[in-house]
């Protein structure tokens, strides 16, 4: 497999410089995700330059994702499927690995807090339907889809995950694998392994890309899971690296949510992770 990051790109793309790639090939990395804040405005020229830095740093654009009203919105959710439509010519054009797809949530604080009707058969359809257009664009422009889960939104579970795929039906939809986001209480924290080997039986032949990060359970009243540090939580991360070697070991698996200082040690312990089942992550 592919190791790569989330976190040291521009905020804003066009502003994306040699330096910032340098650093990026600096810290053990040769690829790295793409995020688009206004995908409506982007333009091919843009994507152009863009695209050219990072094939003269020699880094590859992973994943390409963006910042769009959640597809499942009452209010804006068509906004939302216009701009994945953009995002897939956008990815054509940048020649990325995957378009990262989120689900989103009907709670108006974020796209991955809960709301009763995340869970609710509607919004599943509405979830398929848009979806499908979605899709329909991505094989026109030859890209494919990673749709991702999590247990607060309308993929909140790796049958439900399945469910979206077959009901669209279309070889452009496949997985990005996370198995953070589906721990959803101490039965799945304290068993990791279990859960990683259930995503990928019922998932693996759809996985194209995967996140990585750790979690633990805070000590306090009602149950807190809480991200952490790769190595310093409760992850099977052994089982998780052989799983995703198993099933697509030419994609990349990218490290998020961690603070740029401590991005080095992270990596130094996904490699360690890798060394323990005879997985070498080191590229050079």
């Amino acid at each position: 497999m592919l190791i790569g990051i989330q976190g040291l790109m521009p905020d804003d793309l066009n502003q994306l410089t040699d330096s910032h790639v340098k650093n990026i090939r600096d810290l053990g990395f040769f690829g790295v995700s793409c995020r688009f804040s206004n995908p409506l405005d982007v333009n091919k020229e843009q994507i152009k330059k863009i695209k050219s830095t990072l094939d003269f740093g020699g880094v590859k654009p992973s994943q390409v994702l963006a910042s769009h009203p959640d597809i499942i919105s009452k209010n804006d959710g068509q906004l939302g499927v216009e701009a994945m439509q953009k995002m897939c010519s956008v990815a054509n054009w940048i020649d990325t690995e995957t378009l990262y797809l989120r689900p989103g949530s009907h709670n108006q604080s974020g796209s991955w807090y809960p709301h009763p009707e995340n869970y609710s058969e509607k919004t599943f359809d509405v979830l398929v339907e848009r979806v499908k257009t979605i899709s329909k664009t991505a094989e026109s422009e030859g890209v494919v889809l990673a749709v991702e889960g999590h247990v607060l939104s309308p993929l909140y579970s790796f049958q439900r995950v399945k469910d979206l795929i077959d009901s669209v039906g279309s070889k452009a939809l496949r997985f990005n694998s996370d198995p953070v986001n589906f721990i959803s209480g101490t039965k799945d924290a304290f068993d990791s392994k279990k859960l990683i080997n259930e995503m990928f039986t019922l998932l693996g032949e759809y996985t194209v890309s995967g996140h990585t990060k750790d979690f633990y359970i805070k000590d306090q009243l009602v149950l807190n899971i809480t991200e952490c540090e790769i190595g310093s939580g409760l992850l099977d991360h052994g089982t998780y690296l052989t799983m995703f070697e198993k099933y697509c070991s030419n994609s990349y698996m990218m490290i998020e949510h961690v603070q740029k200082h401590r991005i080095p040690v992270s990596l130094s312990s996904l490699i360690d992770f890798g060394d323990s089942v005879n997985i070498d992550l080191r590229r050079t």
